[in-house]
């Protein structure tokens, strides 16, 4: 069966995970998009290399880091929302709640 020509190979060198922390050692042979099938959020942030990097929204759900075509190692973390934000958003639901429309 023939290979299909878009594929690379991305080896992974090994990795950790936690609930809030992901590190990837991941060795590429070119630049290209690495897709991640965890959820999306937009707190989570990644570095590759001790850089920031963009974390992009793919199909809708999943991750894609830029990896360039050597050694990257990758560190995701999650950064909670603040305490203040989500008394923010409970306050407005309960607001919104309290002066529904009846139909």
């Amino acid at each position: 069966m023939p290979k299909p020509k878009n594929l690379i190979r991305i080896n992974c060198l090994g990795g950790s995970t936690t609930a809030d922390y992901i590190s990837y050692k991941i060795k590429s042979e070119r630049n290209k998009m690495f897709v991640i099938t965890n959820n999306y959020d937009k707190h989570w942030n990644c570095m590759i290399n001790g850089k920031e990097s963009y974390l992009y929204k793919l199909y809708g759900s999943f991750w894609g880091l830029y990896l360039t075509s050597d050694i990257n190692l990758v560190e995701c973390k999650y950064n909670y929302p603040s305490i203040y934000k989500i008394i923010r958003r409970f306050i407005f639901y309960i607001f919104c709640y309290l002066f529904r429309a009846d139909i």
